[in-house]
């Protein structure tokens, strides 16, 4: 019944992609994933009703009623897979204990930690220059603005549509775009210039940033462990130096 509760009840691409992982034999997974039928129908079923809703008031209920059932299905069914692994966890817990680490999950890990320290070092507004603090503060100007706008006045942004509008009639009259005014399309020009700015400008002006600073502490550590050697002195094996040289050999994007 576990399996039965982690397949159906489980994210699907996530626990998918783990059962061929795990080479799970695939008819047992088709087999152990059918109560689906029961869970996709409620929601298919409270979909049909909402669609049906504005048609009469016993028709909106229902689509009400309906829709709280499907949420408590799937809920209960994450609910049920979340029980599962905990069940199977605790029957396991001495064997997943003696599971030894991953090197190389250890060693990406010690990798990105590097990685983000450096970056919260080189991006801390104490430290950057003046020119990236007012390209911040206009990014988030930007991103402020749209917001207003869809927030504000949404309205003004966007044609009130429901899920049972015919795209032919009253208010697209077959145009799609229609669906965004043009002060949304305003709020929408501010949102993507803030992101542009931000992944274009900032982001390569701080990986560059991120880059040079490992570099610099990659020569360092060198440097003293070279030093450490020279005066017989045992070297120091930091997992920070490999994080460094591997860093920098490979550009770094943030």
């Amino acid at each position: 019944m576990n399996k039965i509760f982690i397949l159906v009840g489980g994210p699907d691409w996530p626990t998918s992609v783990l059962t061929g992982i795990l080479g799970c034999d695939i008819l047992q997974m088709l087999l152990g994933s059918t109560p689906f039928l029961i869970t996709i129908s409620v929601t298919v079923l409270a979909g049909a009703m909402l669609l049906k809703a504005g048609e009469s008031a016993s028709m909106g209920a229902a689509a009400s009623a309906m829709l709280f059932i499907a949420s408590l299905v799937q809920s209960g069914a994450l609910l049920a897979a979340l029980i599962a692994i905990e069940d199977v966890a605790r029957q396991h817990k001495a064997e997943l204990e003696a599971e030894p680490d991953d090197e190389e999950v250890l060693e990406a890990d010690e990798l990105e930690k590097h990685r983000s320290d450096t970056y919260e070092r080189c991006t801390h507004w104490t430290v950057l220059p003046s020119w990236v603090k007012g390209l911040l503060l206009a990014e988030a100007g930007l991103m402020y603005a749209s917001l207003v706008l869809f927030v504000g006045a949404s309205s003004s942004c966007f044609e009130q549509v429901e899920v049972t509008t015919v795209i032919k009639l009253e208010p697209l009259y077959g145009d799609v775009m229609a669906l965004v005014k043009p002060a949304g399309r305003i709020g929408f020009g501010l949102h993507f210039c803030a992101v542009f700015l931000h992944q274009m400008v900032f982001s390569k002006w701080a990986a560059e940033e991120v880059k040079n600073a490992i570099s610099k502490d990659a020569l360092t550590l060198k440097k003293q462990n070279m030093s450490m050697g020279n005066s017989g002195a045992e070297t120091v094996e930091n997992p920070a130096t490999m994080a460094d040289l591997a860093l920098t050999a490979n550009a770094v994007t943030v």
